[in-house]
């Protein structure tokens, strides 16, 4: 199994199985995160992005973005389901773990790409079907 980036544990794994996550606005979705082993005391934490700008989502001590909340099946579960999605919502994101005493990241999942894209409206599935049919006609299919 993959084991995060900065592993300075090796009995610590933060596994996040989705590499790419698809949904459309208005959709529901889980981003999986599991946190297997021993490791220093101290949060889960996700996030958007990496580095400087990236942005907190969720942290399972009560502070969290809207429409964001937490699915812990198991002690070892810090997956999140992310409600009513927008394309706003896209990006990667990323499980972590935080060393308490010294409050810095101690190790990183691999990340989970979310990718929102509108449907097609109808008239816009009509106009591609028309083309197609207007293309075979065209080419005396």
């Amino acid at each position: 199994m993959d084991q995060g980036a900065g592993d300075l544990e090796p009995n610590l794994r933060i596994i996040q199985p989705q590499e790419l996550v698809l949904a459309t606005p208005g959709d529901t979705v889980v981003l999986n995160c599991a946190v297997l082993g021993d490791g220093p005391s101290g949060p889960i934490r996700w996030f958007r992005g990496s580095g400087l700008s990236r942005e907190a989502i969720y942290n399972f001590e009560g502070i969290s973005q809207p429409n964001v909340t937490a699915v812990q099946a198991s002690s070892s579960d810090f997956s999140i389901l992310l409600q009513d999605v927008s394309t706003e919502y896209a990006g990667t994101y990323y499980c972590v773990k935080f060393q308490r005493k010294l409050n810095r990241q101690y190790l990183s999942g691999q990340g989970t790409r979310l990718r929102v894209e509108a449907k097609p409206t109808s008239s816009q599935e009509a106009e591609v079907i028309n083309q197609h049919v207007a293309r075979r006609s065209l080419s005396g299919e």
